[in-house]
């Protein structure tokens, strides 16, 4: 019985390894490190299953990775396996090294010069689309409703709205008349913001929207789906209806 739950945790250790990076007989080789210790190669390979001459050229790549080290002991050399933090290391370092060429890698990405649409679904959709906002280098236009916000994640979105100040990510917002919504007026300038407020019978919308540089997402926290259309053309439209919307609120507001 021992020996199968062995089995089945060595293979799920087998797939996280895989999932990591490592082929299929280089994550062999680690995990029977691993749980040897100190170890010559033919232990190792017997071990693992990866015949010897395989399990030294393999050994050689594991140690290039840092995740295998040379030890000697009496003039031997046995092979041990660091530590399993050393895996979460060697990612965190990846993806740093990644995120600096991130940058150019996105000018040579003919995908963001292209019209696309995405659609999110549940409360972790919604979450993303709103992270992605954060990347915003202009302004925001938006209308939403400051009760829907209040009634779904509201510990998020109050985070969310400091860490979009802390940015200097100004944005406008076209808002039903309500208690919630007057409310969050009064936190306008510490949360780099305008609101103004429309009767409801004039609007009463309840999705939100966002529009910023060229993308339009769309946000039904009560539906938990939205969607995000990517296009110079269409995002150019909106924020000109914007326009003409954010005109009339005025109008509107001077008369609540």
């Amino acid at each position: 019985m021992f020996d199968i739950v062995k089995n089945i945790y060595n293979a799920m250790l087998e797939q996280l390894l895989l999932e990591f990076g490592l082929n299929d007989k280089e994550a062999k080789t680690y995990l029977a490190c691993l749980e040897l210790g100190p170890s010559k190669v033919r232990d190792i390979a017997q071990l693992s299953g990866v015949g010897r001459v395989n399990t030294y050229y393999i050994i050689d790549k594991l140690i290039q990775h840092g995740l295998i080290a040379r030890t000697y002991k009496n003039d031997v050399m046995y092979f041990v396996a660091d530590e399993p933090e050393a895996l979460v290391a060697i990612m965190e370092r990846r993806a740093k090294d990644f995120k600096q060429y991130l940058p150019q890698l996105k000018a040579m990405s003919k995908q963001g010069n292209r019209p696309s649409m995405r659609l999110y679904e549940g409360e972790e959709g919604i979450k993303a689309l709103y992270e992605d906002s954060l990347t915003s280098k202009e302004k925001i236009f938006s209308w939403n409703s400051a009760e829907n916000l209040e009634a779904t994640l509201p510990e998020y979105f109050h985070d969310y709205y400091k860490r979009r100040a802390k940015k200097n990510i100004f944005i406008t917002g076209i808002l039903n008349d309500s208690p919630e919504a007057r409310e969050y007026q009064k936190h306008d300038k510490e949360l780099a913001r305008e609101i103004r407020l429309v009767p409801k019978e004039k609007m009463g919308i309840k999705p939100e929207c966002y529009i910023y540089e060229n993308k339009v997402t769309f946000m039904s926290l009560h539906e938990k789906i939205g969607v995000m259309i990517e296009s110079k053309d269409i995002a150019d439209a909106m924020k000109r209806l914007y326009e003409l919307a954010w005109e009339k609120a005025g109008e509107y507001e001077k008369n609540l």
